[in-house]
């Protein structure tokens, strides 16, 4: 079995609220076993990140300034994935991913 395991870091949960993603990292399991395979990036929400998320994930306004957008990221950082990714914020997060 091929599982994508995917987690976000975010300005917070709200997208309503214009929060974004800040991070995004994955990796690929086959039979439950790391593959090796794997996708990191962090990214600027073109926004200030709130005091309580950075005390959360620790990454700040300044540090992600000069990362690339969103809109700038590879979409399909597994081009051949029919699998969707798992994630336990997945659900949580959809709103975010869609912005």
């Amino acid at each position: 079995m091929r599982e994508v395991i995917l987690d976000t870091e975010t300005t917070g949960l709200d997208p309503a609220l214009g929060h974004r993603i800040v991070e995004i990292g994955a990796l690929e399991l086959l039979n439950h076993l790391p593959t090796g395979r794997t996708f990191h990036v962090y990214l600027n929400p073109q926004r200030d990140v709130p005091a309580e998320a950075e005390a959360v994930h620790g990454l700040s306004t300044a540090f992600l300034r000069d990362k690339p957008l969103f809109s700038k990221s590879p979409k399909n950082f597994w081009p051949s994935s029919p699998t969707p990714p798992s994630s336990f914020t997945c659900q949580l997060r959809r709103g975010l991913y869609q912005r």
